[in-house]
């Protein structure tokens, strides 16, 4: 039997409206994803016994360092810990006071619940874990009395024909990369970056709005201005490098006053879990 022609047109839209309609349920799909997942209990294969994993609130800040049962915080951010199964926590900590601002705050939260703990003297904690066996600390209040304006250089990429060495360059702190390195940019001075050849800078930044004024950032190389922008917010910018001359990167109009710092630090992590 040979197709009509209203036959063939009705499968030709069928085709074309098909690809459409799966993808309407598709991003339907998605909207109805979870943004954040809760607490889960243990599943066999999903836990890994005593992984750890930081997460900072203002990358790329130094997040501390975590080692084992121990380690600190020096700015907001919180430590994942991972034990794949219920028991008891305890935790020895300790704290630097802020003259102005008191005692560090320590978040501790698993499935059972959350508490919170100012760590003004050196102190020991007991908590349980719940079904899921994770458990995340917190340090949510690391200073108080800071006015500043700040670029933090979220991704700086030099892109050229080859994969080479570049540097980002501050005093006598050299720090090379080959991909994408991350830092702060916070006065005149800057940072002096020295690409490894011509190409395009891939720059990914950040800065807090201070006064309702944020950070201005003027990027140049040999006397050329590529970018001179106020920042409010997360912004990405592509700049062409004609040689590889350094580059200077600077905040011209940075606003600062003595800040005054907590850490937090955790001594000591036990975690017995509960008897079969």
């Amino acid at each position: 039997m040979t197709p009509t022609g209203e036959t063939r047109f009705s499968v030709m839209l069928l085709k074309l409206l098909l690809p459409i309609g799966v993808l309407v349920m598709l991003g339907v799909a998605i909207r109805l994803l979870p943004t954040s997942p809760e607490f889960t209990p243990f599943r066999q294969g999903t836990c890994t016994p005593g992984a750890s994993n930081f997460v900072s609130s203002q990358p790329p800040a130094l997040p501390g360092e975590w080692q084992g049962s121990k380690g600190y915080f020096v700015i907001p951010g919180s430590v994942e810990l991972n034990y794949c199964q219920p028991g008891r926590l305890i935790i020895e900590a300790r704290g630097d006071l802020a003259t102005n601002g008191g005692a560090p705050l320590l978040v501790l939260r698993t499935d059972a619940g959350q508490r919170e703990e100012l760590v003004d003297k050196p102190q020991t904690f007991e908590l349980d874990v719940g079904l899921s066996g994770r458990v995340i600390l917190a340090f949510p209040n690391d200073e108080t009395d800071a006015l500043y304006r700040i670029v933090t250089l979220e991704r700086l990429a030099v892109v050229g024909r080859t994969r080479c060495t570049s540097a980002l360059v501050r005093d006598q702190q050299r720090i090379t990369f080959q991909g994408a390195t991350t830092g702060a940019v916070y006065d005149l001075k800057g940072q002096r970056l020295e690409p490894c050849e011509a190409g395009d800078l891939y720059l990914t930044v950040s800065g807090p709005a201070v006064n309702g004024t944020g950070p201005q950032l003027l990027v140049q190389q040999e006397g050329a201005i590529l970018l001179n922008q106020e920042i409010k917010g997360r912004a990405s910018f592509r700049l062409p490098l004609r040689t590889a001359s350094a580059v200077q990167l600077s905040v011209t109009n940075f606003a600062g006053r003595q800040v005054k710092y907590r850490n937090l630090f955790i001594d000591r992590v036990d975690f017995t879990p509960l008897t079969q």
